[in-house]
Formats: structure tokens, C-alpha cells, sequence
């Protein structure tokens, strides 16, 4: 297949026939980015607009990650990195097409000045095969995110209560449970109070803190009780009578593992199909044999 120009002919071997399909793809892609004809002005525009709505993406999940801590107690610091990684890529995307764009001005230019202020085509090999690279991470981040979060998925549902996190949270809400019992049964007056606010609360769940805290956070954010099985709300006061008389709620395993599969399949496969995206589409530049 033959254009009118190339817009970077850095090289005037003919392809060869096992090649043309992969040509024709990133000698297209190199006439949007340099033609300046309407189709190419809007195709630009419309790269920039996809480019920065992908980062503000990726920016809101990270923020939303950081500022969630007990999302990142389920999922750990895999979907952190791979965001990391997958916004490395894209700037660096978006910086080769800028300096395609460049190099075709230059190059385009009757300034003999503009001239000497050419880009150097060895560091844009250099920057499109390091970004193939980031991208590849990208997909292996998304796909490790994806199967930790399933990982965790499984074990807050099917397994719960039998090993890691959910073990000790479930085995947690149970002395929760019996606590609340003796000190409602010893003080009629306390039944309708929180388990926060029985006497030696605080003395006896000390060294397990920050697991109390966990519980009553999702009891007071999704709205649940218990862990993996159906339980009674214990950190709120119940008015309309004795806490431990009330319909058992939802476990608190089944919201945590919605919000962790969401997510792990939000940003998992999001940094798969970014990272395949990004990877073909540097690997075509790569191969094209007038680049």
C-alpha cells in the first residue's frame, strides 16, 4: 500500500509481504497524528480528550484507594502499582505522539534554524520500546490485582472463617457477641446500649483495636452485623429494646467482598485492556519499517 507522503520516512525500505497488514495499521495511525487536514485535527482532539479522561480515571481510583485503608487491607498494595504503572505508560504514550508530531514539524519546516532543533529519532525507538515494556507490566499488574481480589472474593465467601483476615475477624465478632451477652444479662439497665458502651469494653478489646474498629465501621457504612454469618448490630444503642432480641442483618462478608470484587475487576481488567492497548499499538510502531 502506497501514500501520498510518509509522514516520517525515516527509512525507504519496502516492507516485506508478511508485513503490509502491520504497515498499512501504523502508517495510518502516523497520517492522523501528522496530516493537517480537518480528519487529522480531530483525531488528534479526540486522542487528547480520551488521554486525559483515562488519567483523571486512573487518578480518581488511586485516590479512592489511598483514601479508603480498608480496601487496601483486602486487596494490598497490588492495585496501587498497577495504576502506578499503567499512568507511566500513558504519559509516555501521549509524550511519543507529541514528539511525532514534532519530529514531522521539523522536519516539514523550511526554517533552517527549526532545522537544527530536530528530535532525535534514536530516543523516540528508545522511548516506544520502553513504554512496550511499561505496558506489559501494566497488563501483569491488572491481571495480579484480578487475582488477588478473586483470591480474597472466595475466602469472604465460600471459605469464610476458615483461614487469614476473615478467620480472625469472624473469631473477633464472636468474643464481641459473648461479651455483649454477659454484660446485658448482668445489667438490665445496659440492654439497650452498644457493646462500645458496656463497662471493661476497652479493657478487653485493647489489643485488638483496630479489628473492633473495622467492625463497627462496616456495621455503621454497610449497614450489616456479624462477619460471615448473619449477626446483630453491637455498636449502636437499640432504643426500641435489647440489642440481642433484633433480626440478624446481612453478613458483613458478603458487602466486603462485592466492594473488593468491584474493584478488583474494575482496575484489574482496566489495566489489562489499557496495557494491550498500549503495548499493540507501540509494538506496530516498533515494527513499521518507515519509522
Amino acid at each position: 500500500r502506497h501514500h501520498a507522503f510518509r509522514p516520517i520516512p525515516y527509512s525507504t525500505h519496502s516492507p516485506s509481504q508478511d508485513m503490509k497488514d502491520l504497515e498499512s495499521v501504523a502508517d495510518w495511525f502516523l497520517v492522523l497524528v501528522t496530516a493537517d487536514s480537518h480528519r487529522g485535527r480531530t483525531f488528534r482532539g479526540l486522542f487528547v480528550v480520551s488521554m486525559l479522561l483515562t488519567s483523571a480515571t486512573i487518578l480518581w481510583l488511586a485516590n479512592h484507594m489511598r483514601d479508603n485503608q480498608y480496601l487496601i487491607l483486602w486487596l494490598r498494595e497490588q492495585p496501587m502499582v498497577a495504576l502506578l504503572v499503567a499512568m507511566i505508560s500513558l504519559s509516555a504514550s501521549f509524550f511519543i505522539v507529541v514528539h511525532i508530531r514534532a519530529v514531522y514539524v521539523t522536519r516539514t519546516s523550511l526554517s533552517a534554524q527549526v532545522r537544527v532543533l530536530r528530535p532525535s529519532t534514536g530516543f523516540l525507538r528508545a522511548m516506544v520500546f520502553l513504554v512496550a515494556v511499561a505496558a506489559a507490566f501494566t497488563v501483569s499488574g491488572g491481571i495480579t490485582t484480578l487475582k488477588h481480589g478473586l483470591h480474597q472474593v472466595s475466602l469472604l465467601r465460600g471459605q469464610c472463617g476458615k483461614e487469614g483476615l476473615p478467620k480472625i475477624l469472624q473469631e473477633e465478632h464472636e468474643q464481641l457477641v459473648k461479651f455483649a451477652e454477659t454484660c446485658h444479662r448482668n445489667n438490665q439497665t445496659l440492654r439497650t446500649l452498644s457493646v462500645a458502651e458496656c463497662p471493661f469494653f476497652r479493657q478487653n478489646f485493647s489489643a485488638e483495636a483496630s479489628n473492633v474498629t473495622y467492625l463497627a465501621h462496616l456495621e455503621a457504612t454497610e449497614h450489616c452485623a456479624g462477619f460471615c454469618n448473619p449477626g446483630l448490630p453491637l455498636f449502636e444503642a437499640h432504643s426500641a429494646g435489647p440489642i440481642l432480641r433484633r433480626h440478624p442483618l446481612e453478613p458483613c462478608a458478603h458487602a466486603v467482598s462485592r466492594k473488593v470484587e468491584k474493584f478488583a475487576f474494575i482496575i484489574g481488567l482496566g489495566c489489562i485492556i489499557l496495557g494491550i492497548i498500549l503495548a499493540v499499538s507501540n509494538l506496530l510502531l516498533m515494527v513499521y519499517p518507515h519509522f
